[in-house]
Order: structure tokens, then C-alpha cells, then sequence
């Protein structure tokens, strides 16, 4: 990199990037993740995809964010459906998921009650089926070429 380009590059770093220019990456971005997400994301009723939504973006100092999420419950432990769906539940998800969260699988079949078909039902769990982190992922490169294009423009 030539000394006049690593100049122009300090000179733009030290100069802020207008809240502006922020808010149009951040929602041009969370668009595109939320399209993402939304064509990975499992549909059975439809509810569940409908309860995806992009939030407001949040400025706290130099801190700049916005969130693609659904607030939908599971009905077990205030557990966000997401969570369930995107990561699996049991030994299936366990052996089906390939992102790490932190949080421990139940380890032994289980029964229960399932109001939809009014029946019980015996379960190992449910296949991991990720939708969230494929969706972010694929958009990296995508943010960072905005980035670019912000930090690179005249």
C-alpha cells in the first residue's frame, strides 16, 4: 500500500463516519440478513416466520446495532422458539447442530403432551434446523463491502 493511500486511510478513520452513512448500512445489512434468515427458516403454519422482525437500530455511543429476531415463545421455561428450532432440542439436536451456543442438550428421551395433535408423543428431541447463524454468516462479506464502500468514498 503506497505512504499517500495509508495517509488517506488514517484521515478517514479519524474523521467519524456520519449517523447517516451508519443507519443506511445497518439497514441496507439487516435487510439482507433478515431475506436471508427468512428463506432458511423452517415454515410448517407460518407463524413462526411471521414473527421475524427486524428491530430499530440502537446507537449507545459508538456502539451501533440492530437485530434480526423473533420474539415468538416456545411455552417451555420462556425458552424463545427460535432457540429451540435453530439449535435442535435433545440428543437429535445435539447431533444435528453445528453451532456452538453454550447451553447443555437433555441427554435421555423424554414424553409429553402435544396439544396440536392432542396426543402423547415419545421424543429424542428435534433435528437442528439453523436459520439465524447461516443467515448472518452469509452475510459477512457482504458487510464488510460496506463498509468499504463507506470508509473508501470521497
Amino acid at each position: 500500500m503506497e505512504a499517500n493511500s495509508v495517509g488517506k486511510l488514517n484521515q478517514i478513520l479519524r474523521n467519524s463516519i456520519s449517523l447517516e452513512r451508519i443507519n443506511m448500512i445497518l439497514d441496507d445489512v439487516s435487510k439482507k440478513v433478515y431475506d436471508d434468515i427468512l428463506s432458511l427458516a423452517p415454515e410448517d403454519t407460518g407463524s413462526y416466520k411471521s414473527s421475524i422482525k427486524i428491530s430499530e437500530i440502537e446507537h449507545q455511543g459508538d456502539q451501533h446495532s440492530v437485530k434480526v429476531y423473533t420474539d415468538l415463545n416456545s411455552g417451555w421455561k420462556n425458552v424463545p422458539l427460535g432457540c429451540l428450532i435453530e439449535w435442535g432440542t435433545g440428543i437429535v439436536g445435539q447431533e444435528t447442530n453445528e453451532f456452538d451456543h453454550g447451553y447443555p442438550y437433555r441427554t435421555t428421551p423424554w414424553v409429553y403432551f402435544n396439544e396440536r395433535y392432542n396426543r402423547w408423543v415419545f421424543t429424542r428431541g428435534n433435528k437442528a434446523r439453523p436459520h439465524f447463524f447461516p443467515g448472518l454468516y452469509l452475510n459477512e462479506d457482504y458487510f464488510n463491502e460496506k463498509i468499504k464502500e463507506v470508509i473508501t468514498h470521497d
